[in-house]
């Protein structure tokens, strides 16, 4: 899958560019495509950055096909585009050669319907928050 990937170079230490403006540049070749936090190996996606004209206006992001199966921000750690920060990494030693892992599915369950919420269904649900509360822990591999 191809992906457009523009931005602007941060100031060196001494400010800006020489021409007084921050440089932007666009990705092009192999990346690899992720956000934090990655949970499963299946959430780092390796594609294909490409320069798109038509796109090059747009400064500080990464644009992705509209088509397709499903939506690559949701295969990177269910991710969407609501402010999202996606990390692109174009070094060919860190680039996987390929994804071989498919992207974990972060569907939600059906929601639980009940008639009048009482505190127990909110004890509940507070201890069902904390005991699958994943964030910040390291994955094993």
């Amino acid at each position: 899958a191809r992906v457009f990937i523009q931005y602007k170079k941060p100031p060196s230490r001494r400010g800006q560019s020489e021409s007084g403006d921050e440089e932007a540049l666009i990705m092009e070749g192999p990346v690899a495509v992720l956000r934090n936090p990655c949970h499963h190996l299946g959430d780092v996606l390796v594609l294909e950055a490409v320069d798109i004209p038509a796109l090059r206006h747009l400064e500080n992001v990464v644009v992705f096909p509209a088509r397709g199966p499903r939506p690559h921000p949701n295969e990177t750690s269910g991710g969407d585009l609501d402010g999202d920060q996606f990390l692109c990494i174009n070094d060919p030693e860190l680039v996987p050669k390929c994804s071989s892992f498919e992207a974990m599915d972060y569907s939600s369950p059906e929601p639980e319907i009940v008639d009048k919420v009482q505190m127990t269904d909110v004890h509940k649900f507070f201890v069902k928050y904390i005991a699958n509360n994943n964030l910040g822990r390291w994955p094993l591999v």
